[in-house]
């Protein structure tokens, strides 16, 4: 497309408004480009949340240290490897999946990017890191009550540290939303159906449902077990349940399922990789 000496207007995140055989249309589009009186409109597909696809409805993900990305079938308990995230020149720190298909995922520098699940494509951004003085964090989306509409939501993990923030995925500004009521966070999941809850504790770990709107702990579910967080570990709600990956070792990972309605921890599986995050989308188990 050539721009010649045509007036040139850009707009971030607007609804536009046009015609096609007599039909209105609207649509949301990252950036409007007027030339000559026409409007052409660019959007970035990996801004988008839009639609569930097979990999966000069906599968958990968790990565290693090596940066190499794995899906989870609870079905089967397979785990099978999807591609390393050679996105950064570090190592992931922690990821998040996107309803579309895209894992977003911070390095431990505080660089955030993107990786497309599909076609195992890096997608760089420009979010500016040390927002809030938070340099790296944990996340996970959250579905809002829009259809195919979701937050990211983040916290940092080191000890001391208990603030939920969340990033606008298209302006990448970081805000906080407030400070957890109980201390000794350590990463977040959400439900399909819009609700968020963290891992916490420090020695004994309970998994605590989280008001997005304060960041207070609504309800406690102790763990009862002792499950080793500080070497191999990820998290990851399960419907009504929650999966945690966990390890004390370099090269062995147990999984565990946690039911909160009979406060019992079961294992279920043991891989050789060493899973230290997980990830589920907002679409999983849906149709």
């Amino acid at each position: 497309m050539t721009f010649n000496n045509s007036i040139t207007r850009s707009v971030r995140l607007a609804f536009c408004l046009f015609y096609s055989s007599g039909i209105l249309f609207i649509i949301k589009v990252s950036v409007i480009v007027c030339v000559n009186r026409f409007l052409y409109f660019i959007t970035d597909p990996t801004n988008s949340s839009g639609g569930c696809t097979t990999e966000t409805k069906n599968y958990i993900y968790g990565f290693d240290y090596n940066n190499v990305l794995y899906q989870f079938n609870p079905t089967t308990l397979n785990l099978t490897t999807i591609g390393t995230m050679n996105c950064t020149s570090t190592y992931v720190y922690a990821i998040s999946l996107q309803r579309n298909g895209v894992i977003w995922a911070v390095d431990y520098n505080g660089n955030l990017f993107k990786y497309i699940i599909s076609s195992q494509q890096c997608v760089t951004t420009n979010f500016a890191v040390n927002q809030s003085s938070i340099s790296v964090f944990t996340m996970t989306f959250v579905k809002n009550d829009l259809v195919n509409d979701e937050t990211l939501y983040i916290t940092e993990q080191y000890p001391g540290n208990n603030t939920l923030g969340k990033i606008d995925i298209t302006t990448l500004i970081l805000s906080v939303v407030g400070n957890f009521t109980v201390t000794g966070v350590q990463d977040l999941t959400a439900t399909s159906d819009g609700r968020l809850f963290a891992i916490l504790g420090t020695t004994s770990y309970i998994i605590g449902a989280v008001d997005k709107t304060t960041a207070n702990i609504t309800a406690q579910y102790p763990l009862g077990i002792s499950i080793p967080i500080n070497y191999n570990f990820g998290f990851a709600a399960y419907g009504s349940q929650f999966l945690l990956f966990s390890g004390n070792s370099s090269n062995s990972t147990n999984l565990y399922l946690f039911n909160p309605s009979s406060n019992t921890v079961t294992t279920i599986a043991n891989y050789q990789q060493n899973i230290i995050g997980g990830a589920v989308s907002s679409c999983f188990g849906t149709s």
